[in-house]
């Protein structure tokens, strides 16, 4: 197993396909039970390859040889941060986030989703945006100036008391904080690209250095819950490592190409319009039809066929 200790995590990745898609699977139905809860985002550079799809990261104490404690991870407010999180009793803090990207950089690494594992406990408040940070709801500064260093520390009761221990039930821009001892990370752009299917990999365009663009689209009408997830993982993902680990791994150059060459075709679709026009989309599903037709350019360069989007759009149909 191949890993890379950041701080006081272990970062771990699939050294095989068997272990990827029984890591996939597994995610999947962590992802599962879930349910229909809106996604949580965790920015981090996990120090593994970029096309790392799936990262498991491992939180340990300083006496399991990590080289700080759990609950240090940064932020100006170390002193009122771990004041807070010892009263409520988290051990093993990860910190997370409701707001979706629009771009694959953060500029504190690389966006995931967070799956994390049965029985963990999540905690938020509607008083604190940002914990580390020592910055309360709707709390505006200046660029370079922040309030005292661990100034909620003297008041660790108050603000404590602040916390539910509870997902919260509408979208916040507040951290949502969570005690585990693992958890795995999702790598948002390579999830798009290659484990999700062609629509949701069309949602990705070019941004600057080393970076894409995400459609927002993507988050309102295909990926909106950890159910989505599943449902892409399991679809899209694991049948395609299973595939290569079939009909690519080991072989040789010439049979790598002709496993390329014959890789089994998505089916067509006829999706017609409002106007009697009929656009002819290779996809797997209705749901990915329905995108790629929206896509598609005419002669002209203009999406002419659907001038009102998803109404314009009458039927649907395998060919």
């Amino acid at each position: 197993m191949r890993a890379i200790e950041i701080l006081s995590e272990l970062v771990t990745r699939a050294e095989t396909t068997d272990h990827l898609i029984k890591r996939l699977n597994y995610a999947a139905d962590l992802c599962d039970q879930m349910g229909d809860v809106p996604l949580l985002v965790r920015d981090f550079r996990t120090g593994l390859k970029k096309e790392t799809v799936l990262a498991k990261v491992i939180n340990r104490t300083e006496k399991e040889g990590a080289r700080s404690p759990g609950y240090v991870k940064g932020g100006v407010g170390k002193e009122g941060q771990t004041a807070i999180l010892e009263k409520l009793g988290i051990e093993n803090p990860v910190f997370t986030k409701m707001d979706l990207p629009d771009s694959t950089f953060a500029f504190h690494g690389d966006p995931h989703i967070f799956i994390p594992p049965p029985d963990s406990s999540v905690y938020w408040s509607p008083k604190i945006e940002d914990l580390g940070g020592q910055r309360l709801a709707g709390e505006k500064r200046e660029l370079g100036k922040t309030t005292v260093v661990g100034w909620m520390a003297k008041e660790a009761d108050k603000w404590a008391a602040t916390y539910q221990n509870e997902m919260p039930t509408e979208f916040t821009r507040n951290e949502v904080i969570w005690d585990c001892e693992f958890y795995y990370l999702l790598n948002i752009q390579e999830f798009l690209h290659r484990f999700s299917g062609k629509a949701n990999k069309m949602s990705l365009t070019a941004g600057s250095v080393g970076s894409k663009k995400i459609d927002p689209s993507v988050w309102a009408e295909r990926v909106r819950s950890y159910s989505d997830v599943a449902n892409f993982l399991r679809k899209y993902g694991v049948s395609y490592v299973q595939w290569y680990k079939d009909n690519v791994e080991g072989k040789s150059p010439g049979e790598r190409q002709s496993a390329m060459a014959n890789k089994p075709q998505k089916p067509t679709w006829i999706v017609k319009s409002e106007t009697g026009q009929s656009s002819l989309v290779s996809a797997n599903d209705e749901q990915e039809a329905i995108y790629q037709a929206l896509n598609s350019r005419g002669a002209t360069g203009q999406y002419g066929m659907f001038p009102n989007g998803r109404e314009s759009i009458v039927s649907v149909e395998k060919k």
